[in-house]
């Protein structure tokens, strides 16, 4: 598993095989055993012994490939929110576990199949008998294998889509990085961490979620940046704007909105300060912070018109006078500004973020009764010695 996907259920599923190569695989091994040899018994023994054998191979081997195949896959009830909407998002949950439900299902008829077909071999009295057994079994097993070919396929989607998701670390705090397309958050998060998402002057740039990370001190903090979110309601948006939601609704403990005031930006800062009241409704329990993009590109007295604009709107937030006077107004190619950011947001992680109740606990880990504290062990206890 990949560093970058480190914490995503779905990184470590390898294979989904196809019908025909279950079948192939299976019945290649059937044919390749060896005869028994049974000390004594008559040529009829032996050729039951062995047909029974290749019966039982290939039902083992589509069994066991098939429990494999389920078994690579998470509980979705168990995973984490996060997941677990992108899973539904992208897959739809409903249709995933039907299909591995009936491949799990599957296993127990295979070998069913088998030891109905192993009974009447062992009734056998002629060789053609046998064989001819024999070759229903494989023809029943290969029409179970071709019932499933639906499923198979739709698991194969969902390991291809969902294998490459990033991954996410839920003990660690995390800067969900939002705004309306094409705003500059894709050249933050490359400049200020190491994430790297594709940066380019056109709206929906980025189509998927890019996770980067930053260092303050030993506090790792991670940082996802967001397809565009336009301003609309939710059964209008699409699958792209829907994942961003699911990172803002399960993620985010610090919801950082980037605003482009300039002429060149895709929605006018009234739309853009809109998108910042619907998110707070939505995502109550994040900290806010808004930064200001681009103000290289305005001269004075628009950039002073803005400043107002934005410290106004968000005098309705709850936020200090230093938080509302301490907005950032940047431009995300210069470095002071950047750096200044950062600052910003390890200020606020330190805190606020750690010191809320989803990391409490992590901060400040409660001692059990029965547990001694390194100064409360007596002299002669086994641990200083």
């Amino acid at each position: 598993m990949s560093a970058r996907n480190t914490g995503n259920p779905y990184a470590t599923i390898k294979s989904v095989e196809k019908a025909q190569e279950l079948l192939d695989m299976a019945f290649s091994k059937s044919m390749k055993i060896k005869p028994p040899y049974i000390r004594g018994g008559t040529k009829l023994q032996r050729q039951i012994e062995f047909e029974k054998n290749r019966v039982n191979t290939a039902a083992n081997v589509l069994a066991d490939r098939l429990h494999r195949m389920v078994n690579q896959f998470p509980t979705i009830d168990m995973i984490h929110p996060f997941y677990t909407e992108l899973t539904d998002i992208l897959v739809g949950t409903n249709q995933l576990k039907r299909s591995l439900g009936r491949i799990y299902g599957t296993i127990d008829v295979i070998r069913s199949v088998a030891a109905e077909i192993i009974m009447n071999i062992n009734e056998c009295t002629e060789k053609d008998e046998i064989k001819a057994w024999r070759g229903r079994a494989f023809g029943r097993l290969s029409d179970l294998i071709y019932r499933l070919r639906p499923d198979l396929a739709h698991l194969e989607k969902a390991r291809t889509t969902l294998a490459v998701l990033p991954g996410f670390d839920p003990i660690k705090p995390c800067v969900v990085v939002a705004g309306v397309p094409n705003v500059g958050k894709s050249s933050f998060v490359s400049a200020a961490t190491s994430g790297k998402p594709e940066v380019a002057a056109y709206p929906f740039t980025t189509k998927k979620l890019v996770f980067g990370h930053i260092n303050f001190g030993f506090l790792q903090v991670q940082f996802c940046d967001t397809p565009g979110l336009l301003d609309r309601s939710l059964r209008e948006r699409n699958d792209i704007e829907l994942q961003a939601i699911a990172a803002l609704k399960h993620i985010s403990d610090v919801l950082l909105i980037v605003i482009d005031p300039s002429t060149a930006a895709t929605y006018t800062l009234e739309q853009q300060l809109e998108l910042v009241d619907e998110f707070t409704d939505f995502y109550p329990g994040a900290e806010l912070m808004v930064i200001v993009n681009k103000v290289d590109l305005l001269d004075e007295d628009t950039r002073a018109e803005v400043e107002e604009k934005v410290r106004g709107f968000l005098a309705d937030y709850g936020l200090s006078d230093e938080e509302i006077e301490g907005t950032p107004f940047i431009s995300s190619f210069a470095s002071e500004d950047i750096g200044r950011v950062k600052l910003m947001i390890e200020h606020l992680v330190k805190n606020k973020v750690l010191k809320s109740s989803k990391f409490k606990d992590m901060v400040n880990p409660q001692i059990a009764e029965d547990q001694y504290l390194l100064e409360e062990l007596p002299e002669d206890h086994d641990f200083i010695r």
